[in-house]
């Protein structure tokens, strides 16, 4: 993860020293926003994929193999799975780690015949509140002149809940006249991530051929974050510049950003969770988890690093049993 190599971006010094003024009074910081990535030689960033690690790992790598397979379900004996079913072929291990993302992972348990009471139990996610905005002319490179992306964020506090970053990145508006053609160096995107609190109620429910439906209702409390949310994006949008016209606040359709809590994990065996704190199935001795459904608390932030901090531990607990 690095931090530092957006430092020369025009915008990233001015927006962050313009801003920082303001979240002072309120407690708040304003930060560089690590990612583990890198600029290639067209200037473009490329983001590290597991791949990447593996390739660079030397004599590990060398002894990875990987493979494009559909799972259908686990081969299940008693408390052990012996294996994965792939089409009609059975391939056996002596352990499993089940990587499939928050909402695949409690699928293929479901399929495979695996119900523990709080599978799919204990869903949070994270609403996101995106808009584009017009800089003031001040804060940007004159145009003609190329500027590297910005890449800050706003970390949450007691008081704004929620986790702030500005970025150039993935726009979902249609700009209108008279903002449609504005030079690239004016704009920059503000999108705000904001924590759902867990209840064992909400979650994924799947019948009897594991086909899932989503119950994740909001609290008054979540209700009032979000409108907190709205409020702070109007009052940083006012000290950095203007709304870019047909780009005002949305929040994106809630497709469950950054999902956690579905395969929970648990202290014991009480039926609030799927698995132990080192990952591994209750009630089996060789199936692990590797998910953010592992996550048993609600996250401000993206959860990506938790998510890869935790399978770093669970793979490290299989190597040394």
């Amino acid at each position: 993860m690095q931090a530092d190599q957006f430092e020369s971006s025009v915008r990233q010094q001015s927006i962050r020293a313009r801003i920082a003024r303001h979240l002072a009074a309120h407690g708040r910081r304003i930060l560089a926003l690590p990612v583990a990535a890198r600029f290639d030689a067209g200037d473009q960033l490329y983001f590290f994929s597991p791949y990447d690690i593996l390739a660079g790992s030397g004599e590990v790598g060398a002894r990875v193999h990987s493979a494009r397979a559909t799972v259908h379900s686990l081969v299940v004996h008693g408390s052990r799975v012996a294996g994965v079913s792939v089409g009609n072929e059975t391939i056996a291990a002596k352990a499993i780690v089940v990587a499939s993302g928050a909402i695949g992972t409690p699928w293929l348990l479901h399929s495979s015949g695996i119900r523990p009471t709080a599978l799919g139990r204990w869903l949070s996610y994270h609403p996101i509140l995106i808009t584009q905005l017009v800089l003031d002319e001040d804060l940007c490179a004159v145009p003609g002149v190329s500027d590297r992306v910005p890449r800050l964020q706003i970390p949450p506090t007691d008081i704004a809940e929620w986790y702030t970053l500005i970025l150039r990145d993935v726009s979902p508006f249609e700009p209108k006249e008279p903002d449609v053609n504005l030079h690239p160096n004016r704009l920059v995107e503000m999108q705000l991530l904001c924590p759902i609190d867990v209840d064992e109620r909400n979650g994924i429910c799947f019948d009897d051929s594991s086909r899932p439906t989503f119950d994740v209702p909001l609290s008054s409390a979540d209700e009032s974050r979000l409108a907190g949310a709205e409020a702070d994006a109007d009052q940083l949008t006012e000290v950095l510049g203007r709304y870019r016209n047909g780009c005002r606040p949305t929040w994106l359709e809630f497709g469950f950003a950054h999902v956690t809590g579905t395969t929970r994990m648990s202290a014991t065996d009480d039926g609030s969770g799927v698995a132990d704190y080192n990952g591994r199935v209750w009630g089996f001795d060789n199936l692990f988890l590797a998910t953010n459904g592992l996550i048993p608390t609600r996250m401000a932030v993206n959860p990506t690093l938790t998510g890869v901090a935790l399978a770093a531990r669970i793979a490290g607990g299989i190597a040394n049993v």
